[in-house]
């Protein structure tokens, strides 16, 4: 796979290259879900069904977290870099991959 140079090209080719791994990444997650949620419905025990179901929907808001958590760090991240605040950054990168391991064990 070719790295994406993004200050160089086209923008629209730019967020493609970038939005199509990010895409397939969400689809296949809801398929997995999906997967899951037929399976268990065709043990006809309604409660597992429900857990699944529920289940399901707290795993897609905790990754809307991580993710906002991720995309929050590299954008400041970048404007450390760019400042040259380097102890800033490095507190800042500590703090987001704790935050990001403390809403995946929860």
């Amino acid at each position: 796979m070719a790295l994406v140079d993004p200050t160089t090209g086209p923008i629209p080719r730019i967020v493609r290259a970038l939005a199509i791994p990010a895409i397939a990444q969400a689809l296949l997650h809801t398929a997995y879900g999906f997967t899951d949620y037929v399976f268990i419905a065709q043990l006809n025990d309604t409660a597992a069904t429900a857990a699944v179901s529920a289940c399901f929907g707290v795993i897609v808001v905790l990754f809307g977290i991580s993710r906002f958590v991720a995309v929050v760090a590299y954008t400041l991240s970048a404007q450390l870099t760019g400042a040259k605040a380097l102890k800033r950054r490095r507190r800042l990168i500590l703090v987001a991959t704790t935050m990001s391991l403390g809403f995946g064990l929860l």
